[in-house]
């Protein structure tokens, strides 16, 4: 683009050359590239950033330096409201830190909900040490602090961090997904009447518990198939 007619006709060729004559306002106005460009004399002037061009007239023949050429009227609309790379950049982390930190809310909503329910006074019952020493409210106020650990983590990391490598991110958004799980299965875990108490609970990681109780369900379902094919074996 140029504000120099004479070059704009010179670079549209000879065979039916085409010269776009583009109105551009204040805020739809490039950079001049005059006092940078090798050939000043062109005038050169940029598109503004993230602008489209519109026709804005019929196509006219006129003869310019003696050439028959086409111009074609049209106008240059910079869209202002669309977001920078940086602001595209930093979606991904702001959705990805906004269900996280809805995560948290659900997380610890639930747990103080659990806390009040007739099924926890019902497991104080037998386990008496820990309504004793509060152990059960321990564990929650440990599992809360536990998923604000996790929270901290992902938003110290930068945009930069969430776009360049997609595995990276995949591996994030499988932590979120397990901590809800890994967070209300700890005290779960408790509630169901595992061999430990509350107390011995309290500080030992989510993931470590959840780890533990998984390999019991696998466990127990291996028993229930072992004893599933001595009890075929016997009918035969």
């Amino acid at each position: 683009t140029t504000e120099d007619l004479s070059a704009a006709v010179f670079y549209a060729g000879t065979n039916m050359p085409t010269v776009f004559k583009i109105s551009v306002g204040a805020v739809d106005r490039g950079a001049s590239l005059e006092r940078l460009s090798q050939y000043r004399g062109e005038k050169e002037i940029l598109y503004p950033p993230m602008s489209y061009l519109e026709v804005t007239g019929e196509t006219r023949m006129v003869t310019i330096r003696g050439k028959v050429t086409r111009v074609v009227s049209l106008s240059v609309n910079a869209n202002q409201t669309c977001g920078t790379i940086e602001e595209m950049l930093g979606s991904r982390r702001g959705l990805h830190v906004a269900m996280l930190e809805n995560y948290e809310l659900e997380i610890k909503g639930e747990l103080e909900g659990r806390l009040d329910s007739e099924e926890v006074k019902e497991r104080l019952a037998h386990d008496s040490l820990a309504g004793f020493n509060d152990h059960h409210t321990k564990m929650v106020a440990v599992i809360s602090e536990e998923v604000e650990t996790v929270v901290r983590r992902h938003k110290a990391r930068s945009a930069e961090w969430y776009n360049e490598d997609d595995g990276q991110y995949q591996s994030a958004l499988r932590e979120v997904m397990q901590l809800k799980k890994m967070a209300l299965g700890k005290f779960q875990h408790w509630m169901e009447g595992a061999k430990a108490t509350a107390g011995a609970l309290v500080d030992e990681p989510m993931h470590v518990v959840r780890r533990r109780a998984l390999a019991e369900v696998h466990r127990q379902l291996k028993d229930a198939q072992g004893r599933g094919g001595r009890g075929a074996a016997a009918m035969e």
